[in-house]
């Protein structure tokens, strides 16, 4: 329940910042200045994730909400692996816990990166829309990775007797009607997203009550995910346990807390069964596993 109280207002802030993307910065908007290229797409959404510090949490709201509107995955895909991995928040939190090693902040700061850049110029070459076909006609539906809110909201004016209307409501032109749609998809929403939270961190605490609890003090391979995916404070706790093998000269295994810390936890892996269609969530997830077990072996073999 901790780890809920403490996840919930980043959580709440990224529901707030997602819907107003969506009222305030509309289809339309995003076309006008996104560049056409997805590589320079892919920069704007590492930027964005740098400027607007939604927390590790709160990213996942937003990520949906950009694929929606922006209509790029790899926009949003940088913006997501950017907003967990490299927000400022994380940045002064490892550069405080390490005060005669800022090193440690710097190797993770090049391997976050290099981690969202390799994830995010995969999905470049994706599918960005799936498309369906009515009299001859493509029509766009749907964001090709991203799963649909649970209040959904039409993209721009389109012709709906080319999609199933019931699964789609229209923005209303009316501003006192907007801002009734807004208020309601706002509650929705933050009941939607609190309570697949509450779900990770009920996975969370009920498998680290079998773990034993001096488990975190062995630096292995399995030690490294068990315990970042089951800590209870998450990145907090985990910076905790990085300070401490690294004193003890697990420098690798300690930077790899780090990584795993800000892309792969429990909650974090319930969010993303929330943000993403089953097939882009099964990818996302081995290529994070893979990134971060990589760098786990460049560091204790050719770094530390």
């Amino acid at each position: 329940m901790s780890q809920w109280l403490i996840a919930l207002p980043w959580l709440l802030v990224g529901v707030f910042v997602a819907n107003g993307l969506f009222f305030f910065v509309p289809r339309n908007r995003w076309e006008s200045f996104l560049p056409e290229s997805p590589w320079l797409q892919l920069l704007y959404g590492l930027g964005l994730g740098l400027i607007l510090p939604v927390g590790q949490c709160g990213a996942f709201p937003v990520t949906r909400r950009l694929m929606w509107q922006s209509g790029s995955s790899s926009l949003a895909i940088a913006f997501w692996l950017s907003a967990m991995s490299l927000n400022p928040f994380i940045l002064w939190q490892i550069w405080q816990a390490f005060p005669e090693n800022h090193g440690v902040c710097f190797f993770y700061t090049g391997l976050s990166v290099v981690i969202v850049a390799i994830i995010g110029s995969i999905f470049t070459w994706q599918r960005q829309q799936i498309t369906h076909r009515h009299q001859d006609k493509e029509v766009t539906q749907y964001p090709a990775i991203t799963r649909p809110s649970s209040y959904r909201i039409a993209l721009a004016p389109i012709n709906t007797s080319t999609l199933p209307t019931a699964k789609l409501n229209i923005l209303p032109v009316s501003q006192k009607s907007r801002l009734s749609m807004g208020f309601f998809n706002i509650v929705k929403e933050c009941v939607e997203w609190s309570t697949w939270l509450l779900f990770g961190c009920l996975i969370t605490a009920t498998i680290s009550t079998f773990l034993p609890s001096a488990l975190w003090t062995e630096a292995n391979l399995f030690t490294i995910y068990s315990t970042t995916l089951t800590a209870p404070l998450g990145f907090f706790q985990n910076t905790a346990i990085a300070t401490y093998w690294f004193e003890y000269g697990n420098g690798g295994n300690s930077i790899n807390v780090l990584l795993l810390s800000a892309f792969l936890t429990i909650p974090s892996l319930v969010l993303m069964v929330n943000t993403f269609r089953p097939k882009a969530l099964l990818y996302l997830s081995i290529l994070l596993c893979l990134s971060t077990l990589l760098a786990n072996l460049w560091l204790n073999f050719y770094v530390f």
